[in-house]
């Protein structure tokens, strides 16, 4: 999108390019993707990290130690998104799990919300055992 952006002359921010390549996602491949892997394409370059907020897309470039090592570790696990392969089924448990927690989106619930959260049925709880550790990991460390 920023090389058909360059070459046509738009008048396209990186945030507006993020959010048009979430819709292509979402309407056109049929996978209820969310902001953050659009803004990291759109945002990212080899000399930050990013930092965002994806309620807001406020967002900041953190400067990387230029002495640091990035290593990507291959999982091994293949995933086919626009098969619907579990994806678009976990962002309905989200939603569901928000809905009886009485949140609008799970980065509310807090440390007082786990007994909540424990009580919640399968796999509901196991939607919230990804979600969780994001929202309190890459916020208590930017913010500290």
């Amino acid at each position: 999108m920023r090389a058909l952006r360059s070459a046509f002359h738009l008048e396209l921010t990186d945030v507006r390019i993020a959010q048009l390549g979430r819709r292509v996602e979402n309407e056109f491949v049929g996978a209820q993707v969310g902001i953050m892997d659009p803004m990291a394409a759109s945002l990212a370059d080899e000399r930050h990290a990013l930092f965002l907020d994806a309620r807001t897309l406020y967002f900041e470039r953190v400067p990387l130690p230029a002495e640091a090592d990035l290593v990507v570790i291959h999982s091994g696990v293949s995933h086919r998104l626009a098969a619907g392969e579990g994806y678009n089924t976990r962002v309905l448990e989200c939603k569901l799990a928000c809905e009886l927690l009485g949140v609008s989106k799970l980065r509310d619930v807090g440390e007082a919300d786990l007994p909540r959260i424990a009580k919640l049925p399968e796999p509901l709880n196991a939607a919230l055992d990804m979600s969780l550790p994001k929202t309190y990991v890459s916020s208590r460390l930017f913010w500290q």
